[in-house]
């Protein structure tokens, strides 16, 4: 068995069965009552790429995640986490990962050592900072840290390749970086709204002066 769907039950735990299934390669338990994930039993799965969590209790996840060697796809939105293992950062193949709707006040340091992280999902959590060095993750394109408690991005910030950028509902107090981000394609950052504004203006007031310009003349 590679492949195998649990979502949609009533499940309140993780089945210890699926601990003999190593070769399994995508897990979907979304949508059940599950709050513990037992690490006798993720870390034998050894094979997975895929691991779903989404829609459950859960609050932590344990330190054997970092077994999943493989993993390119975590996500764990809408639980009740409340911190990550240091042990993330093993997870050198993740490709995308999505915390989003939790109880996150902070993301460990080790997660920039998933240097394949390309989607970075966050939003709506109780984050008040990143962690610095966040420039280790030069494939990242997409981060979303909407509905936080960031009040200014770590040093280096500008310097990420970013495509997609959602930050809008927190406290940004330095938008400085933002407008420097190279190749950005969507910034979903109201600030950015104050500079379209200020640009049409000027735009407003140069036509203005030509038009009166050319009727002096």
């Amino acid at each position: 068995l590679v492949e195998l769907n649990l979502g949609n039950n009533a499940l309140k735990e993780v089945p210890v069965v699926l601990s003999r299934l190593e070769s399994l390669r995508k897990l979907y338990l979304y949508s059940n009552n599950i709050d513990v994930v037992p690490p006798d039993v993720i870390g034998r799965l050894r094979n997975l790429v895929v691991l779903n969590l989404n829609h459950n209790n859960i609050q932590r996840l344990p330190p054997e995640i970092g077994r999943l060697r493989k993993l390119q796809h975590l996500s764990v939105l809408d639980n009740k986490l409340e911190e990550l293992p240091d042990e993330i950062g093993y997870l050198t193949e993740l490709s995308e990962i999505n915390l989003t709707f939790n109880e996150l006040s902070w993301l460990p340091q080790q997660m920039y050592q998933c240097r394949e992280l390309k989607t970075l999902h966050a939003a709506r959590n109780r984050l008040t900072s990143l962690p610095e060095g966040i420039t280790a993750l030069s494939k990242l394109r997409v981060l979303d840290v909407a509905g936080n408690m960031l009040s200014m991005f770590p040093v280096g910030f500008h310097l990420l390749p970013l495509n997609e950028l959602y930050c809008e509902g927190n406290g940004l107090v330095q938008c400085k970086p933002v407008p420097l981000l190279h190749n950005t394609e969507i910034l979903s950052l109201k600030v950015k709204l104050f500079f379209i504004y200020s640009h049409y203006l000027h735009l407003k007031l140069l036509f203005w002066y030509n038009c009166d310009s050319a009727v002096s003349l």
